[in-house]
């Protein structure tokens, strides 16, 4: 089994830019417009020949101070 590694925070944040870089991929989409995310994207990261499973979120609304998409 992998450890799981969930990136979660604030809306427009920089969680999918951090995904991608940590993933070395494009994967999540990247944009200014807030709440874009909608559905989890999972990517994996190796460091020293260990695989680290990396899942991108949708984030926290600062509105309803919740996540804004249910686990």
């Amino acid at each position: 089994m992998f450890p799981l590694v969930t990136l979660i925070g604030r809306s427009n944040v920089g969680k999918s830019t951090l995904f991608n870089k940590l993933t070395c991929s494009k994967n999540a989409l990247v944009s200014n417009i807030p709440e874009l995310t909608r559905d989890r994207k999972y990517g994996c990261l190796r460091i020293e020949n260990k695989k680290i499973i990396i899942s991108d979120t949708s984030g926290i609304s600062s509105k309803k101070k919740t996540l804004t998409k249910k686990f």
